[in-house]
């Protein structure tokens, strides 16, 4: 797909779920034509105002095709189609996935957490840094504070890391850490071996959390008022293997381990009848895998069914 060209690491990733998918023609269509739509919205924007919407965008299409992997070869799931309306939705929301269960159409919609991706700073800034140049050390984002940033006054930021580093050098900060209001960066010894342009969301566990069950806009509700009958919620764990289990067992009360998937009865599952929680392990932006998933099923749920 031509449109990749420029960013290669995302041309990788596509022919990783096109090699998963691809006796899937159908599906493929669907996805290519989906990613080649968000593209071009996003080429066609200036860079400087592109912000980090193309990571998000992209991540979020990532957490679709897994979540497509999943029902089609580790469930064994018929896929009917792509975004449909359900009858139990309120308003006009499509759902991304329509499956067969038991000669039923069932509609799941996926939600991906974003916290990592909302951290990865605008093409505007990186490029900006990496024009910096030092022969001692790298900088690197730590942290971007200013989720809409789109490198307003980068000379000045520009001009006051450079001046940091030359002061660090002569001992004037006592560690090697700069906050800029919009983001923060921290100096790295050039050649040290890390993986990521920037570093780890802090307090995962809670944003998760907050995520997944807090507020109107929480995934677990938006899935709901789509009339979803499972919610497919994926985590980006970037630097390590976040253990699904373990989230389940704490935030699901009421929670039954049966077999090789989880039964909770807790209300906050309303009229869905599951969640299917997937993490996806990133050793670097070229390899993004489904490191494991498991399904909650609501117990209180009387017409309930069995993936």
């Amino acid at each position: 797909m031509k449109l990749l060209d420029e960013y290669p690491s995302f041309q990788s990733v596509w022919d990783i779920f096109v090699q998963k998918l691809n006796d899937e023609p159908t599906v493929i269509s669907h996805f290519n034509n989906k990613l080649k739509e968000k593209l071009q919205t996003i080429l066609n924007t200036p860079v400087q105002n592109r912000s980090n919407e193309l990571e998000k965008e992209f991540f979020n299409l990532v957490a679709e095709f897994h979540a497509t992997y999943i029902l089609r070869k580790c469930l064994g799931l018929q896929i009917r189609e792509f975004d449909r309306e359900s009858p139990k939705g309120v308003g006009n929301k499509n759902c991304d996935i329509v499956a067969c269960v038991n000669g039923e159409d069932v509609y799941f919609e996926v939600k991906s957490e974003s916290a990592e991706i909302k951290q990865v700073p605008p093409d505007c800034l990186k490029d900006a840094i990496k024009g910096i140049n030092d022969p001692d050390y790298d900088v690197v984002v730590s942290q971007l504070k200013n989720r809409d940033y789109k490198c307003e006054n980068i000379e000045g930021h520009i001009s006051q890391i450079k001046q940091f580093i030359a002061d660090y050098k002569n001992r004037k900060y006592p560690r090697p850490l700069l906050d800029l209001g919009d983001f923060e960066i921290v100096l790295r010894k050039q050649f040290e071996n890390y993986d990521f342009f920037y570093l780890r969301t802090p307090n995962l566990d809670k944003k998760i959390e907050k995520w997944l069950f807090e507020g109107k806009d929480s995934a677990m509700n938006k899935a709901k008022a789509q009339g979803a009958d499972f919610l497919m919620g994926c985590i980006h764990p970037w630097d390590c293997c976040y253990r699904i289990d373990d989230f389940i067992r704490t935030h699901f009360p009421g929670i039954k381990a049966i077999d090789d998937h989880f039964e909770s009865n807790n209300q906050i599952l309303g009229n869905l009848q599951g969640v299917i929680l997937f993490g996806l392990k990133a050793t670097s932006r070229d390899n993004i895998n489904i490191e494991d998933f498991k399904i909650v099923y609501n117990a209180n749920y009387s017409q309930g069914m069995t993936l």
